[in-house]
């Protein structure tokens, strides 16, 4: 009897400009509390603790240039997970790094590209990132559905995190179905530190209090059934960004032949034979190009299936 094959879906982020954390922030009771020093930003961003008065362990800083006309730069993206759908309020808590101005040093780019709407308000009036296909648009720069988010009115550590210049508008996203979400933040001024990032309801009381504990970091991992004895292997991180290896855990010792086959069945994989002695195993994927592909590790005894999707 011939077997049914059980396909799941990996997503991988591969590029050598951005990254991508290998978890999600889960929200809770209407809330998401992430600090920025624990997110992973591939080493684009520094992690410091020189600048007193922050919360946590220290705080992310970019030191490699300003851009202020092109979003994108050192940009990294971080997985959040939604259960309770509805609008949502953006906010970090962020300080001027250098100089004494506060209209300076005082800005980074911030996009939520999969999120149902994405915008700023301040009282009736509501703004579009540039770029959205939404009108009216924010005050100052931006494109590619990225808004400027800046702080005002002090150097200090504080929670403003407004868009449109001269016309500050707070930062709101929706969410209309339960799931994992993208937020991306890229580098505009060079030297401005991100403390803490804060996305709630408008349900929950004192959001920005740092006592709120911050969301745990859960790495994603896929569980995919061994076809003939029904048991499990985990394929992780997923997403998997700024790699050339896939994780593999959960496969019987054995030796397995691995076969990758791209969308017309072309079989591309360039290491044929696997042997699985440990309880992680490592798979070089570093030549694969951005498309989909079928990716199987069989034996003998077992035989393991799924889909490989690098974007």
């Amino acid at each position: 009897m011939k077997s049914i094959t059980f396909y799941t879906f990996i997503f991988i982020q591969l590029s050598v400009f951005s990254q991508t954390s290998n978890c999600f922030y889960e929200e809770t009771n209407n809330i998401v509390v992430i600090e920025a020093e624990d997110i992973d930003t591939g080493g684009l961003w520094s992690v410091e603790n020189d600048v007193v008065g922050f919360s946590g362990s220290g705080y992310l800083e970019w030191g490699n240039g300003s851009y202020f006309n092109t979003p994108g730069t050192g940009k990294f993206s971080v997985n959040i997970k939604i259960n309770n759908t509805g609008l949502y309020r953006f906010q970090w808590r962020s300080k001027v790094g250098a100089g004494t101005s506060p209209t300076d040093e005082n800005d980074t780019w911030l996009r939520f590209p999969d999120a149902d709407d994405f915008f700023g308000q301040r009282g009736s009036s509501i703004v579009y990132p540039k770029g959205s296909g939404k009108t009216p648009t924010p005050e100052g720069s931006g494109s590619d559905g990225w808004f400027k988010v800046y702080s005002s009115e002090t150097t200090n550590w504080n929670w403003s995190a407004s868009t449109s210049d001269n016309d500050p508008h707070n930062i709101f996203v929706q969410f209309d179905t339960p799931g994992t979400y993208t937020m991306e933040i890229s580098a505009r001024s060079e030297f401005h530190l991100l403390d803490r990032i804060v996305l709630s309801k408008s349900v929950v009381s004192n959001p920005t209090s740092l006592s709120i504990d911050e969301a745990e970091c859960t790495t994603n991992t896929l569980s995919v059934t061994d076809i003939t004895n029904g048991k499990n292997f985990k394929v992780f991180p997923n997403p998997l960004a700024s790699s050339n290896k896939l994780s593999v855990t959960g496969i019987q010792p054995n030796s397995y032949k691995v076969t990758i086959m791209d969308i017309v069945g072309k079989q591309l994989s360039r290491k044929v034979n696997l042997e699985f002695k440990n309880d992680v195993e490592e798979l070089e994927i570093g030549y694969l190009k951005s498309g989909l592909y079928f990716f199987t590790l069989s034996s003998k005894d077992h035989l393991y299936s799924t889909k490989l999707v690098i974007e």
